[in-house]
C-alpha cells in the first residue's frame, strides 16, 4: 500500500488509479476512508471522493 503524493489516494498498484501518477509514497500518516460523499463532512471539506486516502504524506 502507497499514497499517490498528487492526490494522496491510497494506491495498491504502481501507479495512481484516480489521477495517474506513478510519484508514490510509501510513508504517510493516517488513513481517512469515505463511504459516503453526500453525508460525510470530512470529505466536502477537504474535497474527497469514495475511496481511501492519506491524511498525510511523510517525506
Amino acid at each position: 500500500m502507497k499514497a499517490c503524493r498528487t492526490c494522496k489516494a491510497i494506491v495498491y498498484g504502481k501507479t495512481c488509479e484516480i489521477c495517474g501518477s506513478s510519484n508514490l509514497a510509501k510513508r504517510f500518516s493516517g488513513l481517512i476512508i469515505i463511504l459516503d460523499t453526500n453525508n460525510s463532512l470530512i470529505a466536502k471539506k477537504l474535497n474527497l471522493g469514495l475511496g481511501e486516502w492519506a491524511a498525510q504524506i511523510d517525506e
